[in-house]
């Protein structure tokens, strides 16, 4: 599981998704560290499903494809405003690490 600190009173983690229609995928979901029990999901798998987009001749085939299922979570960092997300996925190894992915 991913913990990542959000202020000095609470904390994010990445959890099986609570949508029910969802197959799978995963939510971010905000916890107060005060208050044990008290959470939110701040980020739903259902927001992570990619829509198709018009190809264009520069593009490189396959991008951007319909699926009907979230993006898989492998890695999250939030900015500091805490507006923006940026998620990585299918992330590849790279010498030792899997330093190359997809965000």
């Amino acid at each position: 599981m991913s913990v990542k600190w959000w202020d000095g009173c609470s904390y994010t983690t990445v959890e099986p998704t609570s949508t029910k229609w969802l197959k799978r995928g995963k939510d971010i979901v905000l916890h107060s560290a005060k208050n044990t029990g008290v959470h939110e999901v701040i980020v739903s798998a259902s927001s992570l499903i990619p829509k198709r987009v018009k190809q264009h001749k520069h593009h490189q085939k396959g991008m951007a494809p319909d699926q009907d299922y979230p993006i898989d979570i492998e890695g999250y960092e939030f900015s500091k405003n805490k507006q923006i997300v940026l998620i990585k996925t299918q992330s590849k190894k790279v010498w030792r690490t899997h330093s190359r992915g997809e965000y």
